[in-house]
């Protein structure tokens, strides 16, 4: 049932085989107003063991909370686990992380949080490998589209460079929608973008990014979707920003 969902983590050997004890699942320290369903979407690891897991949590008010999750080497939780975050005012909004990465000092997330009107803000968050909050953050990315007909943003991963920056991809949102990259400092101010990309099968339709990555060299992968005419349907798409 959808409603009684709860975030569940396998662990495999390098065989592929499925280790004893898990999966682990359950509630992962539901409270402070927070219901059953849970959703993780995004992992990545912790220097001291374990991983990082994002995603979000239902909240009573029936939206949802960005939740961070500090899964130890031994199956548990952090002890301050999980970390969630509203967004103060906006009744029932839906606030969630998707992508995860681990940077030198702590990790990143990103994914979005429901506006005025039912829109959404392109959103980041940052934790300390301590599981601290680090200040400024989250970021809600508003008014930064170039685009008049963007009232709305969303990112779906990040990325972070060896000097420690942040690469975020999502799409802004309008009549139609463009792909999006932002690069943030690792203080959190936005150091580069949005960059936005359209076109990307031919068409002047929907475009999103829904993977980044940064190489070796410090080119800017991005994966995702493009359409072309209206009623062309979806393209795989790859874009590289150097």
């Amino acid at each position: 049932m959808i409603g009684d969902s709860h975030p569940a983590v396998w662990r495999f050997d390098s065989n592929g085989q499925l280790e004893q004890g898990w999966p682990k699942t359950g509630r992962m320290g539901a409270g402070g107003g927070v219901i059953e369903q849970g959703i993780i979407f995004g992992i990545a690891p912790h220097p001291d063991g374990g991983v990082w897991l994002g995603g979000r949590l239902r909240t009573e008010a029936n939206g949802s909370d960005a939740t961070l999750w500090w899964l130890r080497d031994d199956g548990t939780l952090h002890p301050q686990s999980p970390r969630s975050w509203d967004r103060p005012g906006v009744a029932g909004g839906y606030q969630a992380g998707f992508g995860l990465a681990a940077g030198p000092d702590g990790v990143w997330m990103a994914g979005w949080l429901r506006g005025e009107a039912g829109l959404d803000d392109a959103g980041v968050w940052r934790l300390s490998n301590a599981n601290g909050g680090i200040a400024g953050f989250p970021l809600a990315r508003v008014d930064d589209s170039p685009r008049e007909d963007s009232p709305s943003e969303i990112a779906r991963d990040v990325a972070v460079d060896d000097e420690g920056h942040a690469w975020v991809t999502g799409g802004v949102q309008g009549h139609v929608t463009d792909m999006a990259v932002w690069r943030f400092a690792p203080d959190g101010e936005l150091s580069g973008g949005p960059y936005i990309f359209n076109n990307g099968a031919g068409g002047d339709w929907n475009d999103g990014g829904w993977g980044i990555k940064v190489d070796p060299a410090g080119a800017v992968w991005v994966v995702g979707t493009s359409s072309g005419d209206v009623g062309a349907g979806l393209d795989m798409a790859v874009w590289k920003l150097e």
